[in-house]
Parts: structure tokens; sequence; C-alpha cells
């Protein structure tokens, strides 16, 4: 299967709009107080080139464990994948890609009833969807979830559209 394209390059470019507060990227410092689900890479798609994406996401500490004792993340879960450009270098133990500069930030919040989804083309699938370019905390890029959004997260359907493989924190 094709790798989908990038996140940055899928959604296009625009100045973005203010979202709702539930589904902007958290105030907090999520990356030390938060659960570190995984991280994985996006292959560029010559493998020789290393990876042209990596990945590293993050859950509320509250979320995971009710994921653990249930198998599904609470309404108002809210998780924040990371998306990093990367460098690569071929080095004597093999090719090795590397985290660079912050290309930007999804953000996923749980929604099991699609009570945010009237109006909004942001919400639905159990999810509301947003993605923010570079360091932007407000302003998302994302103008529709089933075009900006399901492409990639589509395979995995079956696990509420997470990649839960990816994420050895959640295995139960």
């Amino acid at each position: 299967m094709d790798n989908p394209p990038s996140a940055a390059m899928h959604l296009g470019e625009g100045e973005g709009r203010i979202v709702d507060p539930d589904l902007s990227v958290p105030a907090e410092d999520y990356r030390e107080t938060w659960v570190f689900l995984g991280s994985f890479s996006v292959l560029a798609d010559d493998p020789e080139e290393g990876a042209k994406e990596m990945h590293a996401v993050y859950a509320e500490r509250e979320a995971v464990r009710t994921y653990l004792a249930s198998g599904a993340f609470p309404d108002g879960a809210k998780i924040v994948k990371d998306v990093f450009e990367t460098e690569t270098e071929h080095l004597t133990t093999g090719t090795a890609s590397y985290a660079t500069h912050l290309a930007g930030r999804f953000v996923m919040v749980k929604d099991s009833q699609n009570r945010k989804a009237d109006g909004s083309p942001l919400w639905g699938d159990g999810w509301g969807w947003a993605f923010y370019e570079g360091a932007e905390k407000q302003r998302t890029i994302t103008t529709d979830y089933q075009s900006d959004c399901l492409g990639c997260h589509q395979p995995a359907q079956e696990t509420d559209y997470l990649y839960t493989r990816g994420y050895p924190v959640l295995a139960r």
C-alpha cells in the first residue's frame, strides 16, 4: 500500500481559522505532563532518503487510564500528535533519520456520540480533528475532516481511527 501524502502536503496552505477551544492545542506543556504513547516515522518516497516525517503522540494521563481499563478513550479525551521534519544521514550503523523542526500538530478530541458534528466539518466519526502548522496553537488549516484527515486515518478505522499498534503503552 502506498504511503499517504504527508500531513502538510495533504492539507494545503492557508491562514486557517480559530476553532472550538476543545479542539485547540493544549495550553499546558503536554510533552512534560501527558503520557507519551509512542512515535513512528513516515518514509520518504525513496527509502534511501529515510523518513520524511517523525510523529510523536501524547494523550492525557486520565484518558490513558480509562483506555487501559475499558479499551476505549472517554469523551473529551485529547490526543496530540507532533509532526516533525527530519534529516537523514548514512552512518556506519546504517541509515538514520531524526526529528528536527516542528512542522505542525494534529489534535483529536473524542466525541463518541458525535454531539459536535452538527454544523462543524471538523467533527465526526467519533472525533474532533484539526491540524495546526508549526507552532500555531489556535488557527487550524483543517477545513473538513473527511477530506483533510480520513485519507490517512481510514486504514485505522477498526481501532477507532488511531494507529494503536504504534502505541505500546496502550497494549492491554
